[in-house]
């Protein structure tokens, strides 16, 4: 029993390294190659800090734990709107940009309606998965155009230092690839097979 709990423990600790590593890589590039706060959080900080739940459910889907994969996408979006945004605004009220309200919002309820569609029959198939993964490409170059085309005025911007600025651009993209390795490997660490009792991995009901 304690095997599996240093295991787990090990594995949380290096999605937690290895999250903070790729954000402040890919957060670093995106600042230099020009993005705006907006761009940069709606795309390389959103992507990034979902990098662990990416390694956990890929590995869970590897093991055959597929509800643990399903499970830990539905909690992680819970987690994010009800603690950590909730939280957020309560250590500082957030002004929040029309652009998130009309589209972004909009386009993420959508796609949570449309995977409840898709989970009626407590199965997610191959060509619903293709469907998904083309609506998260689509998403990608419009969030980026349309930021372009409808700037909304702000003085507010990512905090990013001098001294990260004055580091080379390649010195950015090492800490992006060493934080997504260890990501991987702690997503293997925290692999369910091995770190949960057999009664909890199920893949369907």
């Amino acid at each position: 029993m304690l095997i599996p709990i240093l295991q787990m423990c090990a594995g949380l600790v290096m999605l937690f390294l290895g999250g903070e590593m790729l954000v402040r890589g890919a957060v670093a590039f995106a600042h230099k190659c020009g993005m705006s706060a907006l761009s940069i959080g709606l795309t390389m900080v959103a992507f990034a800090t979902s990098a662990p739940e990416l390694a956990v459910s890929v590995s869970a889907a590897l093991d055959g734990a597929s509800a643990i994969a399903v499970g830990n996408v539905v909690g992680s979006n819970f987690a994010n709107i009800g603690l950590i945004l909730a939280l957020s605004a309560l250590i500082q009220p957030m002004v929040v940009e029309n652009k998130v309200l009309k589209v972004d919002a909009s386009i993420m309820l959508g796609c949570a309606a449309l995977m409840c569609v898709f989970l009626v029959d407590w199965y997610i198939s191959r060509v619903e998965g293709i469907l998904l993964s083309a609506g998260i490409v689509a998403y990608i170059p419009f969030t980026l155009w349309h930021a372009r085309r409808h700037p909304e005025p702000t003085t507010d911007d990512l905090d990013v230092s001098g001294a990260t600025m004055a580091k080379p651009l390649y010195v950015d993209i090492l800490l992006f690839l060493a934080g997504l390795a260890i990501l991987v490997g702690g997503g293997k660490v925290l692999s369910v097979r091995s770190a949960l009792p057999n009664s909890l991995i199920s893949a369907r009901p």
